[in-house]
């Protein structure tokens, strides 16, 4: 990708932010979007389709950088994976505000599932005993990584008042009595 190109999108990008900030995703306008950054409609319609689709691409863009985080390979892994997570998520805590409390996809969730419990192979990460077979240990993987998503989500949105390593301890302490 060019630098013009790579440009042009960052204005698009944080014009539609600053936009939501006022506003939900259903009402922000391609005009809107191109006062505010300065840029025209035609170059607007040249990178995206609508502004969801620039919010899409904003939390693909979330989703990469936890993947860039990491995956889990071992529990004894998982205390400071989570950590990292939240620590990412709380410097970022405007942004992801803006992209959970606009839903626009699962991309982000999905992702964190996969980097926290790795779902094609969820057996090192939970208990299993001899009764369970792997659809049982995917539903607690899933169970759980929807936990830890909407612990996050409520941190992030309603602003609770403990840092990432508090969070992550609390969220690990739940999951430890899963385990």
């Amino acid at each position: 990708m060019n630098q013009r190109v790579m440009l042009t999108k960052r204005l698009i990008r944080e014009s539609l932010v600053e936009l939501l900030k006022t506003t939900d995703i259903y009402h922000v306008t391609v005009k809107e979007i191109c006062a505010n950054s300065g840029i025209n409609r035609s170059t607007f319609y040249a990178h995206y389709d609508n502004p969801m689709g620039v919010l899409l691409e904003i939390e693909r863009d979330t989703a990469k950088d936890i993947l860039n985080i990491g995956k889990v390979r071992h529990i004894n892994e998982l205390k400071k994976h989570l950590e990292m997570v939240f620590e990412y998520m709380y410097e970022h805590k405007d942004l992801q505000k803006i992209i959970m409390t606009n839903n626009s996809d699962d991309d982000v969730y999905s992702t964190l599932a996969d980097s926290t419990f790795g779902f094609t192979m969820p057996e090192p990460y939970l208990k299993m005993d001899g009764n369970k077979g792997k659809e049982d240990v995917m539903i607690q993987a899933v169970f759980l990584t929807s936990g830890i998503y909407n612990v996050l989500k409520k941190w992030i949105i309603d602003d609770i008042d403990k840092n990432p390593v508090e969070i992550a301890d609390v969220v690990y302490e739940m999951i430890a009595k899963q385990l």
